[in-house]
């Protein structure tokens, strides 16, 4: 007598329950640290995007020592310099210091602000300190994980 061998060409019911239970957990792990992540560049794009304004005033004040003054909304893109951001509802420039603020929709209704303030040396070389309320540590690029009272005015000559 011969015993046939039968193949199965199909997963079985517990097999399949298996899988979907892996998937479900994998995504209640992986979801929550893409959203965050996510939002992470949003925050890093806001701070990268202060850089044409870091060198309008390491500019002004190499040449003239002082700060300018000046508030623009990026959404616009108004001056040429700015880029259009959905992240970011405003920036200004007052007394050297660059505030951004956040667009909070974009944002995952956070309301992300960042303060970018210059120090200078006695070459009146200016080193940039960026700051974030330290709820957003998480979210900000390193180099902005600062308290906000560290972010001060621009030093006179």
């Amino acid at each position: 007598m011969t015993k046939k061998i039968y193949l199965s060409k199909a997963f079985s019911l517990i097999e399949l329950i298996i899988i979907i239970a892996i998937v479900a957990i994998l995504s209640t792990i992986a979801i929550p640290s893409y959203i965050n992540y996510i939002l992470t560049s949003k925050v890093t794009a806001m701070y990268e995007a202060t850089a044409p304004s870091r060198f309008i005033v390491t500019n002004d004040y190499k040449n003239s020592c002082s700060g300018i003054n000046y508030t623009f909304n990026s959404g616009t893109g108004s001056p040429s310099f700015l880029k259009p951001s959905n992240y970011i509802s405003s920036m200004s420039i007052t007394n050297g210091v660059i505030s951004v603020t956040g667009n909070a929709t974009a944002l995952s209704n956070n309301a992300i602000n960042l303060t970018v303030t210059p120090s200078a040396d006695s070459t009146r070389q200016l080193t940039w300190t960026c700051c974030v309320d330290s709820s957003f540590f998480n979210y900000a690029p390193s180099v902005c994980q600062n308290a906000t009272s560290v972010c001060t005015a621009i030093p006179a000559c």
